[in-house]
């Protein structure tokens, strides 16, 4: 029994509560929830060496930067600049899901090289530029399964 329930049910039995708020509570689980496939090794380098026709390359960098550092993509569409640290070769920024319910949203990555030319510079020096100016959600995922497809890649990843 999980902790939340024995803590629940000694307040109960202690009078610290009258009566145990979960009773008639039930979570049912949704066992048609749509999973995700997850890319190997081999598929991820396929996907890179892919191109096609008018591909728009911010979403291409976008998607490979995620990829590689294993971001969700609500959390890079929003970076700019600022959450780059040039000097110490870090990337900075707090997770767009959860900011709102937990203090331990910060996330810290190292970047190499390769991060280095997915991210490039600022245009003009301004650190408060997107890093992947990305077209809408709906357009990023059109783009992204015609993609998946021409790779040859037959797993549902988005």
């Amino acid at each position: 029994m999980p902790d939340s329930k024995k803590m629940i049910l000694a307040a109960v039995e202690k009078d610290i509560i009258r009566k145990n708020p979960g009773i008639g509570v039930s979570i049912k689980k949704d066992y048609g929830q749509l999973k995700k496939d997850i890319l190997s090794q081999e598929e991820i380098t396929t996907l890179v060496a892919t191109h096609y026709d008018k591909e728009n390359p911010d979403i291409r960098r976008a998607f490979i930067f995620c990829l590689y550092c294993g971001l969700r993509w609500c959390d890079v569409k929003d970076l700019t600049y600022a959450n780059v640290d040039y000097s110490n070769k870090l990337l900075k920024f707090e997770q767009s899901e959860i900011k709102a319910h937990s203090a331990a949203n910060g996330v810290v990555i190292p970047l190499n090289d390769g991060f280095w030319a997915l991210i490039g510079q600022p245009k003009d020096g301004n650190r408060n530029q997107i890093i992947f100016p990305l077209p809408s959600h709906t357009m990023c995922l059109r783009a992204l399964r015609h993609w998946v497809a021409r790779a040859g890649i037959e797993k549902h990843i988005i």
